[in-house]
């Protein structure tokens, strides 16, 4: 245990400058005011991507340049880190984690680090073979100049033992590097097969949910009738439901094809029977993404928020009252906030391991 300890704490030691080094490259974007959220996220990336690829790149470095200095063509090996270097660095640049489930974000992390190692290890490599070339005349210069010291560099670069350690070290190098690309050309395709099926129409659905959802409570906090009202929210619920399909995920007993029809042919009814017909639906579909939360404070006072206020609308109509439409509008527009808020976040956390039932008993309607 106190030898774990020690090491993680030498580790933490060596580190630092490259940890320092990370955060001041980002410096501009932490200081952009990132939510607590996305701080998260960057913490992760300096954390478990950042620092530990750079140091093993640039240890990585310091192991193989003595073998490769020590051949008798340095430039030999540079058109194979030359490729790896161009096949790492195109491929960093065009890989995007958006690709990759929130729920997979760790093995994201991996994959995309593996590839920055073996491109920073290989980079760093093809640096210092065109520095050495550049400052091979001044090189050779001290040599003589030692020699002439009485200092025979020669013997010693040319010693059986230095140059067996130094080769031996470079192909060790060489090997983790190109182990470190074939890791990372693996787990990109493995994310990619878990991404078989997943069509454009999943996408599209899901973009004109969350369009749909910040439309409808836009206009409904705007001027508008009462017909204009009820057709948006019958629209904003059924690309909701249309995106559910699609992915797949458990659907309310209180949100189906039939209740969808009922509000679409509802547009000119009264404000208080559509408000009965929708408000359990949103209640529903709210009480879905609670066991996403966990201990998060945020999320659970937004929520409660969004609860509250459309009860309290529920509790209006339940007393005989009539709200005035701009109130009624308001809650149902402030739950549609949330509703697009919590889809945005837990997307992935809805789709379904297996198919199952695509509708779930109501967790606030009675079931008859």
């Amino acid at each position: 245990m106190g030898e774990g300890n020690e090491k993680k704490g030498l580790l933490a030691v060596l580190d630092k400058p490259f940890e320092k080094s990370a955060r001041e490259t980002i410096k501009t974007l932490t200081n952009l005011g990132p939510n607590p959220r996305e701080r998260n996220l960057i913490e992760a990336q300096v954390k478990d991507k950042y620092v530990p690829s750079i140091r093993n790149a640039i240890l990585l470095t310091l192991l193989a340049t003595p073998g490769i200095l020590l051949m008798n063509d340095p430039n030999s090996v540079l058109y194979f880190i030359t490729i790896v270097s161009s096949v790492t660095g195109i491929a960093w640049f065009a890989m995007s984690l958006k690709e990759v489930q929130e729920k997979f974000a760790a093995f994201g992390t991996e994959l995309t680090g593996d590839m920055l190692e073996a491109f920073l290890s290989s980079l760093f490599l093809a640096g210092i073979i065109a520095g050495y070339n550049v400052a091979s005349p001044q090189i050779q210069a001290i040599i003589s100049w030692a020699q002439e010291a009485g200092i025979d560099l020669n013997q010693f670069f040319n010693s059986k033992i230095l140059r067996t350690g130094a080769t031996l070290a470079t192909i060790g190098a060489g090997i983790q590097i190109v182990r470190k690309l074939v890791s990372a050309v693996i787990k990109f395709d493995a994310n990619d097969s878990l991404l078989t099926g997943s069509s454009n129409l999943a996408k599209k659905f899901y973009e004109q949910s969350l369009s749909s959802l910040r439309n409808t409570s836009r206009i409904l906090k705007s001027e508008h009738s009462l017909e204009l009202a009820n057709f948006q929210i019958a629209v904003a619920l059924s690309n909701y439901y249309q995106f559910f399909k699609e992915i797949k995920a458990q659907l309310p007993g209180s949100l189906t094809e039939e209740t969808l029809r009922k509000l679409a042919m509802s547009a000119t009814k009264n404000q208080k029977e559509v408000d009965n017909m929708v408000i359990p639906i949103l209640k529903d579909l709210l009480a879905q993404y609670r066991t996403f939360f966990g201990q998060n404070e945020s999320l659970n006072n937004k929520y409660n928020f969004a609860l509250e206020t459309i009860e309290k609308l529920e509790k209006e109509y339940e007393e005989g009252n009539n709200p005035p439409q701009s109130l009624a509008d308001s809650s149902i527009a402030n739950t549609l906030d949330t509703l697009s808020d919590f889809l945005e976040q837990f997307q992935d956390e809805l789709r379904t391991e297996t198919e199952g039932p695509e509708a779930t008993p109501s967790p606030t309607t009675p079931q008859t």
